[in-house]
């Protein structure tokens, strides 16, 4: 069976009609997201710089205070995520031993 290379097929005409389309949908849908995203970005950005104005109204006591309470939330965040990875990746005899984070916490309390 030979194919007629000069004439382009139904399927042929069909797919450069439809392959652009497609392009530019994928397109947008790229462009979209990450305006979505960048606008979450400003966002934030932007409320955080309004709790640092309000942060540096208040007593050095404060700030030491709310400094303080970030570095304690960030440790935690840490130590959750390493007890997750733990309990995926160590033995089944060390995990049975420790049932949770929080029991984990209790022993030095």
């Amino acid at each position: 069976m030979s194919y007629n290379l000069d004439m382009p097929t139904d399927l042929g005409v069909l797919t450069s009609m439809i392959t652009p389309a497609v392009l530019i949908s994928a397109c947008a849908g790229l462009i979209l997201s990450t305006s979505v995203r960048l606008g979450r970005v400003v966002d934030r950005v932007r409320s955080l710089s309004e709790k640092f104005e309000e942060l540096t109204q208040k007593s050095p006591a404060d700030v030491v205070l709310f400094e303080a309470t970030l570095a304690l939330r960030s440790i935690h965040a840490k130590m959750d995520f390493l007890w997750t990875l733990g309990k995926h990746h160590a033995p089944m005899p060390l995990r049975d031993r420790i049932p949770s984070r929080r029991a984990w916490l209790e022993r030095f309390r």
